[in-house]
């Protein structure tokens, strides 16, 4: 009786949260194909983020179906039209090499370990943190009819940590890209999270 009454609730729980009445998918319109991103930016971005982001908020807000194209009632289309990075912070020096090849003579008897020599990895100044924005078209069109159902642009910027002074510079390079994506990946989901909210029509 007692799991009976439980599980009840958590069924009732599960339709109250994924059931909104105050929002509703366009007229005709119950799934949707998302095609693959355009990048015509001229940064290499990882915009497959941005369609998985996509799909994945589509499938968790319930009003909306995904499907191939071929089976959909819309099309969702996106392009990321411009992407700026900006370099911020306080400068930061590049370590320098702790000896000099070119005053070692080679006629010394014994020259010093390769280990003496610090690789020099930066040849110029570095920047610590890099503030990123990035400009999406985003276009809905009902596939039938060869309509556009919806259509707006969004900007949305973030910054993140490219170089840590604690550490090694042989891996500032590594370090800013896995930060730029994770950047990216949290762009990407608030980016998803209102196209998704706008695409819903709202009613009272």
């Amino acid at each position: 009786m007692v799991l009976t009454l439980v599980a009840s609730i958590g069924l009732c729980s599960c339709v109250y949260r994924f059931t909104n009445l105050h929002v509703s998918a366009p007229e005709g319109i119950r799934t949707v194909s998302v095609e693959s991103v355009y990048d015509t930016t001229r940064e290499i971005l990882p915009h497959e983020l941005l369609w998985e982001e996509l799909q994945r908020t589509i499938a968790a807000e319930g009003h909306l179906m995904l499907a191939t194209r071929s089976k959909a009632d819309a099309l969702l289309r996106v392009r990321i039209k411009n992407a700026r990075f900006s370099p911020t912070g306080t400068v930061v020096k590049p370590q320098s090499m702790a000896k000099d090849p070119s005053t070692i003579s080679p006629s010394q008897e014994s020259m010093p370990s390769y280990r003496e020599f610090r690789n020099q990895t930066e040849a110029a100044e570095l920047m610590p943190s890099t503030a990123v924005l990035i400009e999406v078209d985003v276009q809905l069109w009902h596939l039938e009819k060869r309509t556009l159902l919806f259509e707006k642009t969004y900007v949305q910027s973030e910054s993140f940590l490219s170089v840590r002074p604690s550490t090694s510079p042989r891996n500032n390079h590594l370090r800013e890209n896995e930060a730029f994506r994770a950047d990216f990946g949290r762009m990407s989901k608030a980016i998803a999270e209102k196209v998704v909210a706008d695409l819903l029509i709202k009613s009272s």
